[in-house]
């Protein structure tokens, strides 16, 4: 006989009982933090999507305004200080077209549109268009949230389960070697 084998067939029922116990414990806890874990990724995620929906939006409104104030700054007369306004008036939607292209790098659709708002220069139509992109990525975020909230619930269920039958498979393992000398 190995020594494997004596060891465990010195193992009283309570000990192994004991041990069956612990390792169940175990599992249970370790499909407990994967489950927490998987919820808490979807919720950082939908929270990630909203922020770049809301800065990206935020960053329009930003675009349009220097916009506006450029093409006010292109009306008036020419004189050195209506040229140094109109520098900066330009620069000022320079870099808010940069801030709104770097925002929308995650979405082709916007990058699309703040793409077509400055190369036409027609930043005012931009606006309506990018707050309704945004909208949509938002409902299209919070479905994506609950759909991934859902598969994390059931496979922590899932797991659950099967934790479950395995404890009942080993207590009927453990009854079935109490019995055997009894028989």
């Amino acid at each position: 006989m190995s020594a494997t084998v004596r060891a465990v067939r010195r193992l009283s029922f309570a000990r192994s009982f004991q041990i069956a116990l612990l390792g169940l414990t175990l599992a249970l806890a370790v499909i407990a933090a994967l489950g927490i874990a998987a919820l808490y990724d979807a919720r950082q995620r939908y929270e990630d999507r909203l922020a770049s929906t809301y800065e990206l939006q935020a960053s329009g409104a930003r675009l349009l305004a220097a916009g506006v104030v450029a093409e006010a700054a292109r009306r008036t007369p020419d004189t050195p200080t209506a040229r140094d306004q109109r520098r900066q008036a330009e620069a000022a939607v320079a870099a808010a077209g940069d801030e709104a292209r770097r925002l929308a790098r995650g979405d082709p659709a916007s990058v699309r549109l703040v793409e077509r708002a400055l190369a036409t220069g027609d930043v005012r139509s931009l606006a309506p268009a990018l707050d309704a992109r945004q909208r949509a990525r938002r409902v299209a975020a919070r479905d994506r949230a609950g759909a991934d909230t859902r598969r994390a619930i059931l496979t922590i269920a899932i797991a659950g389960g099967l934790a479950v039958l395995a404890a009942l498979a080993l207590a009927t393992l453990l009854i079935g070697v109490l019995r055997r000398p009894l028989d």
